[in-house]
């Protein structure tokens, strides 16, 4: 479950959300729906850590994220930009694989059973 409490995000003097209380239950679909500039993707990226200029709290599983750990935060939660990566030559299941990347070995090589699960997941889309 993803909590937001008293959470309020912008850039420069433009304040996007304020004081928002909200909450996204585990395995459930929710859509953030709004016009370019809204704050969509800033939300996103402060829930993902990767923008950290917020006040409020951000819950993870019941888990402060400020005080996750890098680690810790991917494998609880996993996010795509929405900004364009260019790699060639990248296949399908290379980019379903980096979302295994918290979880390999000490070296960061995927075992068996990584493999498989992204073998699944391309199945089931």
């Amino acid at each position: 479950m993803i909590e937001l409490h008293d959470f309020s995000i912008g850039y420069g003097e433009r304040t996007l959300l304020c004081e928002v209380e909200a909450s996204i239950e585990k395995g459930k679909l929710t859509a953030l729906i709004g016009r370019n500039g809204t704050g969509k993707s800033t939300l996103l990226r402060a829930i993902a850590g990767l923008n950290r200029r917020y006040a409020g709290r951000i819950l993870l599983d019941g888990h402060n994220a400020s005080d996750m750990r890098v680690a810790e935060r991917a494998r609880t939660l996993a996010f795509v930009t929405t900004e364009r990566t260019r790699i060639a030559n990248l296949k399908c299941e290379d980019v379903v694989a980096i979302g295994r990347a918290p979880y390999t070995n000490w070296i960061g090589r995927m075992q068996k059973a990584d493999t498989e699960i992204v073998m699944r997941s391309l199945a089931s889309v």
